[in-house]
């Protein structure tokens, strides 16, 4: 049974990073949470390419062995792993990986599917109080301006305290530090 039609619909409502392997291991589809991890905003950067090509090719051999299980066993997997951003940090993912077919016994490639793991559901605890105001806001969607004006400070200062939560939480970008926040409060 196809899954996927030739735009890759599944992909596209996913709202994890997605993408598909063709049986030869190379990416062959990817959703936009997909491309963003690869620091992208084209599929151009991972399309036709594997995984000794991306940034995360210190892990490749692994994940590559995991996607010959699931090929040659035609079985899914799910398991927690170590995983490398496009941004150069180590951060833990889930991941899931499934064969996939298309009118035959035998499988076609690989759609995986990952999300980012949180160190510790309490991780918002081990933040001073006003970094948690502040990630708090900036996930609600006010701009530097309203939470200085808000908490009475300069938008200089809430700028600082953003970058401290950047690095503190291993973000890359301001939408990264919201989908944690939000990710972290579900």
């Amino acid at each position: 049974m196809n899954l996927l039609n030739p735009s890759h619909q599944l992909l596209a409502n996913l709202h994890h990073a997605a993408f598909i392997k063709d049986k030869q291991l190379r990416y062959i589809a990817g959703n936009n949470v997909f491309m963003q991890g690869c620091g992208s905003q084209s599929s151009d950067a991972f399309i036709g390419k594997n995984d000794f090509d991306m940034p995360w090719k210190q892990y490749a051999k692994k994940y590559r062995l995991d996607d010959k299980l699931v090929l040659e066993g035609q079985t899914s997997l799910t398991q927690t792993e170590q995983h490398i951003s496009a941004a150069g940090h180590t951060i833990q993912v889930r991941v899931s990986k499934f064969p996939l077919y298309e009118n035959t016994d035998q499988p076609y490639g690989i759609l995986c599917i990952y999300e980012l793991l949180l160190p510790t559901p309490q991780l918002a605890f081990r933040l001073p109080k006003r970094q948690q105001q502040i990630w708090q806001l900036t996930a609600k969607g006010h701009n530097a301006k309203k939470i200085a004006h808000d908490l009475n400070l300069s938008v200089r200062t809430i700028e600082y305290y953003i970058s401290i939560l950047k690095q503190k939480l291993q973000c890359d970008s301001k939408s990264a530090l919201i989908r944690k926040y939000l990710l972290a409060n579900l």
